[in-house]
């Protein structure tokens, strides 16, 4: 124990804490490769200003090394390297996955462990190191809140139980007795009615102390109209009591408004008294009573007298009363039914004459949907931009000084009124606020007159209210008819069916109209993509494109912002600052929303939408942003609301969703049971999983999540409560998300491919704390902690190299059969791994942000994935797939072994027979395609060379949506190629020498002492690179490279010198010198493979080499998987090396006869007869400085004859 309290405290010191300009960069290894592997993935800080800022971040890492489990892990030394770097070396020494806690069952519930780990007993449980922290504070919270405030929880006795585990004992130090309110004191208002303390916020005394419910209670607070909370309450804790003090003031809630007029009227003579009058006093006795007096007279038509006086909680008693007197003279029954919204309509145009000192920008949005997201973008793009904004709708009122929680979304006028003049008070200008149908109708905002009004759309909702969507949109368009200024602003989406009455009537009233693509816009849309959860624009403005981020899931979003983006601009915000607000807009609360982070990259989303059409976008958007994710949907539908709207729910739920959890939203005074019955009445294909619970159904949900999947929480969104009855109780979506989270992860493994496999895999599961590096199907090739998949070939079967596995430290093995013998906790039993392997790098795949490029073609595949590779490498981070990795096993392998953090990943995929390339893009999934070229490579399957370039097309078809395609224009089959991508509506680059159309082409080549000046043209704009060669396939293979980039970052910006570096695959063209009998020779080595276009590709650089002394032998193998093709495409051969200055030809083979025939007889050298004579040529038929190209299929075993040679 006193090892790990030292190692704690360890503090590390540099010699000097001077604050410098430039970049200080930190470099922490361990005492070996492997440590520093296991450092680099607790991802710290590499750059930073200054000493103090490298200290902090290094006990920062120490500690977070100390809790992933090396809790022996110490600092050996700290190296100043120059004065812009430091070296930290660390020994990590042992690491300790897990801890066995023995506890008092007396102190905590059993019920209480079982929901942090499954892995416990009456008097033990054991939880992974790196949980630990978190445990103990789980644990210390539920008791705190459970009456014993000053809990504080600690472990003894930590002991070493193995190599992997620890032993420790919880002690719980807490108060003997467990705490209740023993009293409540009121500040500031001592005459708060002590009955709303204990009916209306349900605060009592005896209650068991929990501050958290409390301050919860608290919150009720904001619907009081009488009093309101000046601070946060504080709590006083004494030897034997406990005391609440709340803070309040008392608000002045008293009104008295209207006005008097009389005339004479005609058939009586007789004199008429006409007008309003409103009395309204509220709390004046301090019994949260409240009495109203309302008198209203249309002279002689109408005359309304009316008294309501409510006095709750009697006696301090649940019990409340309202009493109500109502006296209504009527001349005529049908004028009496007219009078009504004309008397609503007259008290809002009184109110905002009286309370007329309002801020001078007012903005008004309606629509179905979208009211509460417009608004919050655009007092987020104020704000952003230091400008005094406020919002008013169904998230409340949202200010800087000023916030409050309102009943209805557009609130009543008197209400308004003295909101929008503490605004001005406040010297808030911009106000934008929602206006629901309800309010409209009911003539809530007439009397204001908005500068702009904003539209979003229109779908079925509160039919109950308006009985019929005409109704319903008249309600709407009355904010456009009536409540604009003169020449004020509607902004609206031409896209809407409704577009066309809005744009009459903006022409009736003389009003300018804004549409979303509207050319008369100060900027215009280009394009738009998705990018994970966020959402690429590119927006031109004047002269100039700007490329946007908008971190937010959902494409109507984008929609939303760009009104948002409108009515800022009409509000006189620069345009360029309201662009650079965009990448920083947050979501709106319960507006598609994720919520939390899960380690298996299950996502869950919440949202408000409780219509059809919100609830069909929200499914059909989440679909288009994340393709192939599966999506659950937890949701319900409101009682006492428009009932005909709830099959339809379940109709869109069962086509748009894979999972459906049924449960109640607020039932209000109907039957739950009934509501859920009338939306299953719509589902016709899914099982329903149903749960009255909405609390249960939702943690189901997260529960059952898999990896990638993602979970729709709907209809409740930003709510505080739920109505159940006559009943409102606390329930907030979000808070049972996160919680659901929290006990999900505690189960869950760091290591999204631990998860992936535990997934998969059918029988027993393996720790969640198991280490896991790369994937293995080699026993040879492992290190420690990797896993080994025994793979059962034809040759080979890798079950009988497990003990092997195991020894070299493997961490896990995907077995055929368990191995008793070896640790069988270690095992994953499966029938076929190479099954297993290929499904989990598919979901690997699908669930890592990680940009894929996938390389097939002809020839080229390896040299040009090893240039883009090595390149991408010197400006980000890159994974590669090794060697020739391009089959079924190595493409797996390749995407498993893959760091989820790369940027980006570059593979190869290679066939030899139609499917191939179909069966590997489709685990793939590439975000960028790049074909090479087409020729007559494995053409022993193909009946014809098009029908090679339609099995590569399959790599086309398999690119991810959205994704892009690298084509080589100057290959035969550019065309055919280029149309399928096109159907696939896929973006297309092409590279070349000679086509003058394509996107990168090269435009002169110069050579400059020793190395070659290259100019680009790049999407119109001229670059240059130097280069090494001016080889064909060198050339082409930078081209592509530099398309691929292009599609991520400005090429133009990258070093001359970044292809310079470049060294040459083995096997593909790198020249070596060695020494065999005292002479030096030059040794091109081309041996990996061979088909006739990288044949003729390597003939012809080697021509080019310009040698001073010697001569240029050729040595040629067999090309073969060529069919009936073999014999012409080797003929052709000979006719190319008859035109070059190569001295002397020497074959071994059958089919490369064909070839040495048809050469000139003075470059005939001569037919070996086997591979041994391969050595006896170089060493008797070659002289000092002599160059010999060898070239051959990777069959003939040449390239294993010349790799020996070089070696």
């Amino acid at each position: 124990m006193c090892k790990y309290i030292s190692i704690l405290l360890l503090i590390t010191c540099f010699c000097s804490s001077t604050l410098r300009a430039q970049n200080t960069n930190l470099d922490v290894i361990g005492a070996n490769d492997e440590e520093t592997k296991i450092i680099e993935t607790h991802e710290y800080k590499k750059t930073h200003n200054d000493y103090n800022s490298i200290q902090n971040e290094i006990d920062s890492l120490q500690q977070k090394i100390i809790n992933s489990g090396y809790i022996e892990s110490e600092i050996n030394s700290t190296r100043k390297i120059n004065d812009s770097s430091f070296q930290v070396k660390f020994s990590l020494n042992n690491k300790y996955e897990s801890i066995d806690i023995s506890y008092d069952n007396t102190e905590i519930e059993k019920d209480l462990i079982k929901t942090i780990t499954e892995k416990s007993s009456n008097k033990q449980f054991s939880v992974p190191l790196n949980k630990l922290e978190e445990t103990l504070k789980f644990i210390n919270l539920q008791i705190v809140n459970n009456g014993f405030p000053f809990t504080k929880i600690k472990l003894s006795e930590l002991k070493i139980k193995d190599s992997k585990t620890l032993t420790a004992n919880l002690i719980i130090v807490k108060d003997e007795k467990k705490r209740r309110l023993d009293k409540v004191v009121i500040k500031g208002y001592e005459k708060f009615p002590k009955s709303f303390l204990n009916r209306f916020l349900k605060i009592k005394p005896e209650k068991t102390f929990n501050i958290e419910s409390i301050k919860r209670k608290m919150d009720n607070l904001s619907n009081l109209r009488f009093a309101e909370q000046t601070k946060n309450p504080e709590v006083l804790f004494s030897k034997d009591s406990t005391t609440l003090y709340i803070y309040l003031q008392k608000s002045q809630s008293n009104t008295f408004d209207g006005f008097l007029g009389f005339s004479t009227n005609e058939e009586t003579n007789k004199l008429d008294f006409n007008g309003y009058l409103n009395l309204e006093l509220n709390n004046n006795f301090n019994y949260g009573e409240s009495f109203r007096l309302m008198y209203k007279s249309d002279e002689s038509e109408q005359k309304n007298f009316e008294v309501n006086l409510n006095l709750p909680y009697i006696f301090s008693s649940p019990i409340g009363t309202e009493l109500s007197l109502n006296i209504l003279k009527r001349d005529r029954i049908d004028r009496s039914m007219k009078l009504s919204p004309v008397v609503r309509k007259l008290l809002a145009e009184i109110t905002f004459k009286i309370y007329n000192k309002i801020p001078k920008n007012i903005i008004a949005v309606t629509g179905t949907n979208g009211k509460s997201s417009v608004a919050d973008f655009y007092f987020q793009i104020l704000k952003l931009n230091n400008i005094k904004v406020a919002s008013i709708g169904t998230l409340g009122v949202k200010s800087k000084n000023f916030n409050q929680n309102l009943s209805n979304t557009t609130t009543d006028p008197i209400k308004l009124a003295q909101i929008l003049v503490r605004l001005k008070r406040q010297k808030i200008e911009n106000v934008i606020l929602e206006a629901s149908s309800h309010g409209l109708k009911q003539n809530r905002l007439d009397g204001l007159k908005f500068n702009s009004g904003i539209f979003t759309n229109l779908s079925q909702d509160h039919l109950d209210y308006h009985k019929n969507t005409k109704n319903y949109l008249k309600a709407k368009l009355y904010l456009f008819e009536k409540l604009i200024k003169k020449r004020g602003n509607i902004i609206t989406d031409e896209q809407i069916p409704e577009f066309k009455k809005i744009k009459d009537i903006a022409t009736n009233k003389n009003l300018n109209l804004f549409s979303l693509l509207d050319k008369k816009n100060d900027f215009q849309f280009l394009s738009h993509q998705y990018e994970d959860e966020s959402q690429l624009l590119s927006i031109k403005y004047k002269n100039s494109i700007h490329n946007i981020k908008l971190n937010l899931i959902g494409k109507v979003q984008f929609k939303n912002v760009l009104m948002a983006v409108i009515a800022s601009i009409k509000s006189g915000i620069n345009i360029e600052d309201v662009l650079n607000a965009i990448p920083k807009i947050k979501s709106v609360e319960g507006r598609f929303e994720r919520v939390g982070r899960i380690k298996n990259n299950s996502k869950v989303i919440l949202d408000y939408a409780h219509t059809p059409d919100a609830l069909k976008t929200c499914l059909q958007n989440i679909k288009e942003q994340f393709p192939g994710n599966k999506i659950a949907l937890v949701f319900g539908c409101g009682g006492n609301r428009d009932q005909n709207k709830r099959a339809k729910m379940g109709k869109i739920a069962d086509l748009f969703s894979d999972k459906i959890y049924l449960t109640d939203d607020n039932p209000r005074l109907e039957q739950p049971s009934k509501i859920r019955k009338d939306i299953k009445k719509g589902i016709k294909k899914q099982k329903v999983l149903e749960y009255s619970n909405r609390a249960k159904a939702i943690t189901e949900a997260i529960k059952n999540l898999n990896t990638g999947e993602i979970l729709l929480v709907a209809g409740k969104g930003h709510e505080k409560i739920q109505e159940i009855g006559v009943k409102k109780i606390f329930f907030s979506d979000k808070k049972i998300i996160l919680d659901a989270i929290k006990i999900k992860n505690l189960k869950l493994s760091n290591n999204l491919k631990v998860n992936i496999l535990n997934e998969l895999s059918a029988e027993k599961k393996i720790s969640n704390q198991i280490s896991l590096q790369k994937a293995r199907i080699n026993s040879k090739e492992i290190k420690k902690n990797d896993i080994f998949f025994a793979i059962k070939g034809k040759k080979n079967d890798g079950n009988k190299f497990i003990s092997e596995a195991f020894k070299k430290k493997a961490s896990v093995a995907v077995v055929n059969k368990i191995e008793k013998k070896l640790n069988i906790s270690r095992q994953i039993k499966s029938k076929d791994s190479l099954k297993l392997l290929t499904e989990s790098s598919e979901l690997y795949r699908e669930n890592i942000k990680t940009k894929i490029i996938a390389i097939t073609g002809s020839c080229g595949k390896t040299t040009l994935k090893e240039l883009l590779g090595n390149t991408l490498k010197q400006i980000s981070t890159v994974g590669i797939s090794p060697k020739s990795y391009n089959n079924k096993y190595g493409v797996p392998l390749s995407l498993f072994n893959l760091d989820q953090r790369n940027d980006y990943g570059v593979l190869e995929i290679g066939m030899d027979k139609k499917g191939e390339i179909d069966f590997l893009s489709k685990i793939v999934k590439p975000d960028v395609s790049v074909i090479t070229n087409i020729n007559y490579a494995h053409a022993k399957n193909f009946k014809n060379i098009k029908q090679i370039a339609l099995a590569k097309s399959e790599i086309i078809n398999n690119t991810k949506i959205n994704g892009s395609v690298v084509l080589n224009a100057d290959d035969n089959f550019y065309t055919l190629h280029k149309k399928i991508a096109n159907k696939r509506k896929l973006k297309i680059l092409s590279f070349s020498i000679d086509n003058q159309n394509a996107n990168i082409k090269l435009v002169s080549i110069k050579k400059i002492n020793n190395k070659f000046k290259a100019t680009i043209r790049v999407n119109n704009l001229k670059t240059y690179f130097f280069i090494s060669n001016s080889f064909q396939n060198n050339i082409l293979n930078i081209l592509a490279a530099l398309a691929v980039m292009s599609i991520f970052i400005d090429v133009s910006k990258l070093k001359k010198n970044i292809f310079m570096g470049f060294k040459t695959p083995d096997g593909r063209g790198d020249i070596a010198k060695i020494e065999i009998n005292n002479k030096r020779l030059n040794l091109v080595d081309e041996s990996y493979n061979s088909n006739p276009l990288s044949l003729k590709s390597a003939i012809l650089n080697f021509d080019k080499i310009e040698i001073n002394k010697g001569k240029k032998y050729l040595l040629l193998g067999d090309m073969l998987e060529l069919g009936k093709h073999s014999k012409k495409l080797h003929q052709t051969i000979g006719k190319i090396i008859n035109k070059t200055k190569i001295d002397k030809v020497f074959v071994k083979g059958d089919k490369i006869l064909f070839t040495y025939n048809s050469v000139l007889k003075k470059k005939k050298g001569r037919v070996l007869n086997n591979n041994s004579q391969i050595i006896d040529l170089i060493k008797n038929d070659l002289n000092n400085n002599d160059y010999l190209m060898v070239k051959a299929s990777n069959a003939t075993g040449f390239h294993k004859i010349i790799s020996q040679i070089k070696g």
